[in-house]
């Protein structure tokens, strides 16, 4: 999977406030879907890029999260342009029922850290920030665990579980001096898998977290933690 620095994705948190005037509305925050080269928001709006501050195609990604700059009004064919500004790919991560994981394996335990988490649409939309090694080749890889040992339409609770490949402290090949944090965003679809409105149904999610020293640096092994709702 694609390392992208969370000091990128932190930019994009940074720079979320939006007003409006007569013609724009600046810095908007949107995830969304490409479509034929038409990104459609999670709350059914349609863009068009007009500037593209970045000098990067974008419209080849599946999903995204961008920073923009809207033109107004909406043109006759019912699609905005916009100016963008900053991006970060989200992964569409198809999500596995813990039934069949665990009766294959047990979970893994390589610890991560949440650093965002909200729903939009029929997406849980997740931060996700890890430690790699400067000009490692390892490959990081999450899996999305649904627990399904209970009534899916009262609650959705979820694991994320990290597959490291031995980067990680503690791990033979890993050097605190040579480390660095990297992350990315994934995209959880929730469309079959609640039969009710998934924005109203209460979302939980649980992963193995870094376990911290006195003075903030990651240590060996791991704790389990658990969130509720939007982070």
């Amino acid at each position: 999977m694609k390392k992208i620095l969370i000091a990128a994705v932190a930019a994009l948190a940074l720079l979320s406030s939006c007003k409006k005037d007569n013609y724009y509305m600046y810095g908007a925050i949107e995830t969304g879907n490409f479509n034929k080269g038409v990104f459609v928001t999670d709350n059914g709006l349609r863009f068009t890029i007009r500037e593209n501050l970045t000098e990067t195609d974008i419209s080849t990604l599946d999903r995204a999260i961008i920073m923009c700059d809207i033109y107004g009004p909406e043109n006759t064919t019912g699609v905005y342009e916009i100016r963008l500004r900053n991006y970060a790919e989200m992964a569409i991560v198809e999500p596995l029922l813990q039934s069949a994981v665990l009766a294959e394996r047990e979970f893994s335990t390589d610890p991560l850290s949440l650093t965002r988490c909200w729903r939009s649409g029929n997406y849980i939309n997740l931060g996700l920030g890890f430690m790699t090694m400067r000009g490692g080749t390892a490959e990081h890889r999450f899996d999305v665990i649904v627990d399904d040992t209970h009534e899916l339409d009262d609650s959705l609770r979820i694991r994320i579980e990290h597959f490291a490949d031995g980067e990680y402290p503690g791990s033979d090949t890993f050097n605190f001096i040579s480390s660095e944090t990297s992350g990315c965003y994934l995209s959880v679809p929730t469309e079959g898998i609640i039969a009710g409105n998934p924005e109203k149904v209460p979302f939980k999610v649980t992963l193995s977290s870094y376990k911290y020293d006195v003075y903030g640096d990651p240590m060996e092994g791991y704790e389990i933690k658990e969130y509720k709702g939007d982070l």
